[in-house]
């Protein structure tokens, strides 16, 4: 029984600090749910405007539904952008999509679910991180402040 627990923590172990990255240009990638068993992270890079919202619409496309199975299992799936323009984003993707967006750059999209972004919100972002705005929000003074001091890039959506 000892052998067994020994083996069990041996696998969890190996794989929390597994990541795994991808391509979704790949043309010949296998949609394999052992992906999400084997790793912890996971980074699919080269993501464009059609494949964010054919995940909004939960459109059934091998892509789709590998994304979405990947929330049926404890792992972190990340999309990294292959285009520079944030307009082009889905307009609620950020709020109601449980990923993490990556910019081409790798910097870490976040955003303010309220319309006025606190200093609560924005006081753990870091300079790796690219704070999206839509047009309608704001921010208040000490968010500025913050936003400042921690050097984060700041894009605000024309729509």
């Amino acid at each position: 029984m000892e052998e067994i627990v020994q083996e069990i923590i041996r696998r969890l172990l190996k794989r929390m600090n597994s990541s795994y990255f991808c391509s979704a240009a790949d043309c010949s990638f296998l949609f394999d749910e052992q992906t999400f068993v084997k790793h912890e992270n996971i980074l699919v890079k080269d993501v464009d405007v059609v494949l964010l919202e054919d995940i909004m619409s939960h459109k059934s496309t091998e892509w789709v539904k590998w994304i979405l199975k990947s929330f049926d299992f404890p792992c972190h799936l990340s999309l990294q952008l292959s285009f520079d323009n944030l307009n082009l984003l889905p307009k609620n993707f950020l709020r109601t999509m449980p990923l993490s967006l990556y910019t081409i750059d790798g910097q870490r999209l976040v955003f303010s679910k309220y319309k006025i972004a606190t200093y609560q919100e924005v006081a753990l972002w870091t300079e790796n991180d690219c704070l999206v705005l839509n047009y309608n929000q704001s921010l208040t003074d000490f968010a500025k402040d913050k936003i400042s001091q921690n050097k984060i890039k700041v894009y605000r959506r024309e729509w």
